[in-house]
């Protein structure tokens, strides 16, 4: 057998070594030494896992023996779609009244239809037949429809809707009433008077015009009148009161007297018919 050399080595001895080795190759003793290469391992991957691909496998066991458990898969709660929203059925809720503004309804406001002998003041009523006058008209051109009574001016802003029972029922705006009678001062000196009135009124004692709140006006602010001297005994006393619009009235006639630092209204026991 002709031997071939492979380096230093013969070939035949070469192939043997390399049969043994369970290898063949075959080299080319002409050809250039090849480059050794290197080995690349594959990089770790170094990125957390979720909980769910990091969780052992059913069966996985532990580096200690034991088995692992495989880990739940994390159960969400299943939300409904939103439905229709929903609506309470309507309720009747009755709706207040508003008409007489929580105010008390006058009934015969202003007195009672006129005996002709009890006491207090004696008022003429005029009807204005729907006139809607701005001030106090003249009364002397005008017919009452009848008379009542009162025993003092104390008639709170309130709503008027019956009327003049007795006299017109339905007569509850566009009209007026003449007060007269008599007045008693039982301590000499000066004299205040205060009015309240819805609408307009006017006082004259003994002919003297001693307060004026005349006009289309709410009861308050109350006017102030001026002072005036009156000595002991009883006066002539005249009011003249005027309804406008329906459906508020009110007619409130308070007075300070000499020596007094408190106002009140005028008492029943101040007034008489007129003599």
């Amino acid at each position: 057998m002709k031997l071939i050399r492979v380096g230093t080595i013969p070939f035949a001895i070469s192939s043997l070594l390399m049969f043994a080795c369970g290898k063949i190759v075959v080299t080319d003793p002409t050809a250039p030494p090849k480059a050794e290469k290197s080995e690349v391992l594959p990089a770790k991957n170094t990125s957390v896992a979720s909980d769910a691909s990091s969780a052992p496998d059913r069966g996985s066991t532990a580096a200690d023996g034991t088995q692992l458990q495989p880990k739940a898969a994390e159960v969400k709660p299943v939300v409904p779609a939103p439905s229709a929203e929903f609506k309470s059925p309507p309720v009747d809720i009755p709706k207040p009244q508003v008409t007489l503004a929580s105010v008390p309804v006058a009934l015969n406001a202003f007195g009672k239809v006129d005996d002709g002998t009890s006491n207090g003041l004696v008022g003429d009523v005029y009807d204005f037949l729907g006139i809607r006058y701005e001030a106090l008209p003249d009364f002397s051109k005008m017919t009452p429809l009848g008379k009542v009574l009162i025993t003092q001016f104390n008639v709170g802003e309130r709503a008027q809707e019956l009327g003049f029972p007795g006299i017109k029922d339905n007569l509850s705006e566009f009209y007026g009433i003449v007060f007269k009678g008599q007045i008693n001062a039982d301590v000499s000196g000066d004299y205040k008077l205060f009015g309240a009135c819805n609408d307009g009124c006017r006082i004259f004692i003994d002919g003297v015009k001693v307060l004026d709140f005349d006009g289309l006006h709410g009861a308050f602010p109350e006017k102030e009148g001026q002072f005036f001297n009156l000595g002991i005994g009883w006066h002539d006393f005249k009011l003249e009161y005027y309804q406008g619009d329906r459906p508020y009235i009110g007619l409130m006639i308070s007075w300070l007297k000499p020596g007094s630092t408190m106002r009140a209204i005028i008492p029943e026991v101040a007034f008489r018919r007129a003599k």
